[in-house]
């Protein structure tokens, strides 16, 4: 899982007041922290698959990439040059979607036709 959902997962186990054995399991959890750059691109994949894939109801090009992205999934527990290895085929695999997400963005944006979703989710996830 990602920092971000251990972090989530960690706080509900502390919060709930599970036990302390378990807790510390879940600190000793590794968690996986992509890059900035690749950050950056799943968002702009995620606009573009999105509007695809749900608002145009052809799912193919999210499923596909989605298989070929855990082909190239690198655990965090592995040595450090293959998580950056993995993490460059991942960013191989995403860009060509990212740059049309990106491009989609731009034309929502200035022809007024962005669905008030998208708009919010870009505002709190982008910006």
């Amino acid at each position: 899982p990602s920092k971000r959902h251990m972090d989530i997962i960690r706080e509900g186990a502390a919060e709930l007041g599970l036990a302390d054995s378990y807790q510390q399991w879940l600190n000793c959890h590794p968690a996986q922290e992509p890059s900035n750059f690749i950050k950056k691109v799943g968002k702009y994949c995620v606009i573009f698959t999105f509007t695809i894939a749900h608002g145009l109801k052809m799912p193919l090009v999210a499923n596909i990439q989605r298989m070929i992205l855990f082909q190239v999934y690198v655990l965090p527990t592995e040595p450090r040059w293959r998580q950056i290895v993995g993490e460059i085929a991942a960013a191989v695999i995403m860009l060509p979607t990212a740059c049309l997400g990106l491009a989609l963005r731009g034309f929502l944006e200035s022809t007024g036709l962005m669905p008030p979703a998208m708009k919010k989710w870009i505002q709190s996830n982008m910006d």
